[in-house]
């Protein structure tokens, strides 16, 4: 008996092991009769949720393999509890030789805002777009659609309450929005939806719930940070009205190390014109 549970545990720890370090490249297909027809098969490369996780050359290689147009970085490319600005800074170096890189921020590098001053210099150096609450247009054959960034809302004043720090980054959000071409907005936070569907965002791409970390049969996930236990929006696809939000599972753990039916991903994203 010892024997048989033994060797059940050594299966689950090894298939926890593979869950955790397993990089899944996932494909999504976003169709719009507001995506100019130039953008017809646009692809952009979304990155999440790094946490310092080293993958080698494996995440590198299989970003480039895909060929993106641009790559968005959804925040937390650090960890707050153990941060490691070099594997943070190789990672974008990297991708910057790939594609254009937009960035906007994740809560740890709020809570690490003295080690992150000195990693926004490096990606700034390395030619990253720093996105938080800013936008760039970007053109092809005289057609255009524009990046939209927002903060981290942790970056905002510590005083003030959780609903006022979203309310300063919902109203972030209102100078960002324009009625000119389709939009694309980076955040990383998804439980924020009912601002997005709000101010009319074609696109969002956001991180943070890490998939829900723990994902259980039927329940699926567990516990997501800023949703709590069962939240609602933990992965994939999420339409209302007309804004789809796309949540990236992310690549790397924060507090519980380690993934249980939820690998890391990098999700692929092209854009077709109905």
């Amino acid at each position: 008996m010892r024997k048989k549970i033994g060797i059940v545990l050594l299966i689950l720890i090894g298939y926890i092991f593979w869950g955790t370090n397993a990089l899944e490249i996932n494909h999504l297909t976003i169709r719009d009769d507001e995506i100019p027809d130039s953008f017809d098969s646009f692809k952009i490369a979304q990155v999440s949720d790094l946490h310092n996780k080293d993958f080698g050359s494996d995440l590198i290689d299989k970003i480039a393999e895909e060929n993106p147009d641009m790559i968005a970085v959804t925040g937390d490319l650090i960890d707050s509890t153990f941060p490691d600005l070099d594997i943070a800074i190789s990672v974008i170096e990297s991708l910057c030789e790939i594609a254009p890189v937009y960035y906007v921020t994740g809560n740890h590098e709020a809570s690490r805002f003295d080690l992150f001053t000195k990693l926004a210099k490096q990606m700034e150096a390395a030619g990253v777009n720093m996105m938080d609450n800013h936008q760039i247009k970007i053109e092809k054959d005289d057609e255009s659609i524009r990046i939209l960034g927002l903060e981290d809302p942790n970056f905002i004043n510590s005083a003030l309450s959780f609903e006022d720090k979203y309310e300063r980054m919902h109203q972030e959000l209102k100078k960002l929005v324009t009625d000119e071409g389709y939009q694309i907005l980076l955040s990383h936070r998804p439980e924020e939806m009912s601002s997005y569907v709000e101010e009319e965002i074609d696109l969002v791409l956001s991180g943070h719930a890490h998939g829900g970390q723990i994902r259980l049969p039927i329940l699926g996930a567990l516990f997501a940070p800023g949703q709590g236990f069962f939240p609602e929006y933990s992965l994939g696809t999420y339409t209302e009205k007309n804004t789809t939000m796309v949540v990236n599972r992310g690549l790397g753990n924060s507090g519980i190390p380690f993934r249980f039916m939820n690998r890391p991903e990098v999700i692929i994203i092209s854009l077709e014109s109905k």
